[in-house]
């Protein structure tokens, strides 16, 4: 088994967590899933995994709602062509905005972690900053988009979500091999997740939706393919 360490897990599935220090969400665990032991990792909106026992702790969250693949046909799914269109990064190059680390000093603090407050009695105090809650570092909005902000609304097939939460996990999806080259996407209609799966079955990731109605969307929104199909 290996080392009970999250160096171990896959920097996409890493991305899937939680930017949130004070909840379970904020790191990868280990699930069962198909009687076997998988790495995960989710923020509630977006969550990743692969089959592999790393030694992590178990998830205390309930994953048996959550891991249930939509029962219609699957579409096939080229994992290069879907990171492309959510505008990663090409594969080696690192971020212009953070230098590959995913994250930015604090613009409110200055990367200080304080910040000064107007208080309700009309004077300014030095408090902990209300924009990265003392952390002195925010989320890369060009590859780690934090899950609250940085939303690009996109149709994929024939759903909508956030093109820069798909961002997020794809940036450091390992493309280049054939094991998670090719993939299928299922969504049992648009108010549920999109679910993509490996061709071997061996990883998954699964996305919630943004807007149940599509029409919402302009004519010229980023679609992916193309030209929609139906799910």
């Amino acid at each position: 088994m290996a080392e009970s360490s999250e160096q171990t897990v896959p920097a996409w599935v890493l991305a899937a967590c939680s930017e949130d220090d004070y909840h379970d969400l904020n790191r990868a665990h280990s699930v069962q899933f198909q009687s076997e032991t998988w790495t995960a990792g989710t923020n509630g909106h977006i969550m990743a995994l692969v089959k592999a026992d790393l030694g992590l702790p178990p998830s205390t969250m309930s994953w048996a709602k959550v891991l249930q693949a939509p029962a219609v046909p699957p579409i096939d799914l080229d994992m290069g062509a879907l990171r492309e269109f959510a505008a990663c990064a090409p594969i080696g190059q690192v971020c212009a905005g953070c230098k590959g680390v995913r994250k930015v000093p604090c613009h409110a603090c200055h990367g200080q972690g304080r910040a000064e407050h107007e208080c309700s009695c009309g004077d300014l105090h030095d408090a902990e900053c209300e924009t990265c809650w003392g952390k002195k570092y925010v989320a890369c909005v060009l590859c780690s988009p934090d899950q609250y902000g940085g939303k690009e609304r996109a149709r994929l097939f024939n759903g909508i979500f956030n093109k820069a939460l798909l961002r997020r996990v794809l940036h450091d999806f390992p493309v280049t091999d054939a094991r998670f080259a090719r993939a299928t996407w299922r969504q049992a209609g648009p108010r549920t997740a999109g679910w993509i799966e490996g061709k071997d079955g061996s990883w998954i990731i699964a996305i919630m939706p943004l807007d149940p109605d599509s029409t919402t969307l302009p004519v010229d929104a980023p679609s992916f393919p193309s030209s929609a199909v139906t799910v």
